[in-house]
């Protein structure tokens, strides 16, 4: 495993949201608990491109890949 990978799945194992507490009392009344928005870092897709990405053995190919996904990114940031 490589050591991307590793730390993403570290990550998801100690994330808090990954454990959620009952909601406090409150003189008798249930408090709506907060909307849940889950990390996308720690998505099975996430690690399974993760994954993926780390075992393209050619430094050039992982290189453009991360060029792309930079201005993918760029781009809907722009959109949004």
């Amino acid at each position: 495993m490589t050591e991307g990978a590793a730390i993403l799945l570290h990550i998801a194992d100690a994330h808090p949201q990954s454990r959620l507490a009952p909601p406090a009392q409150s003189g008798g009344k249930a408090k709506k608990p907060p909307s849940y928005e889950p990390d996308p870092m720690v998505t099975r897709e996430t690690l399974e491109l993760v994954r993926a990405y780390y075992k393209i053995e050619d430094a050039n190919v992982r290189n453009r890949l991360r060029e792309l996904f930079t201005a993918i990114g760029a781009a809907a940031n722009k959109v949004s």
